[in-house]
């Protein structure tokens, strides 16, 4: 079984104005199904298993260009 190519979360908060602020992540599995991925730690951040992802230009790109356009469209909301 192999996994799926896209994971998104979605996490809604608000800001120190009261307004509610959604931030969606997308992340794109671009590991093999033997190779090991990105593990969870306690404090919510990731540790990674393998530098995989890094060399990976390609999917660095389309991961921060998504990060990018979310938070264009966060701040046009905003404003």
């Amino acid at each position: 079984m192999s996994a799926a190519p896209l994971s998104t979360q979605v996490s809604v908060s608000t800001d120190p104005a009261g307004n509610a602020v959604t931030v969606t992540q997308t992340l794109i599995n671009t590991q093999s199904q033997s190779a090991p991925t990105a593990t969870a730690t306690a404090s919510g951040g990731f540790r990674s298993t393998t530098n995989g992802f890094l060399q990976n230009k390609a999917a660095m790109g389309a991961v921060f260009t998504i990060i990018g356009l979310v938070a264009a469209g966060v701040l046009f909301w905003l404003v």
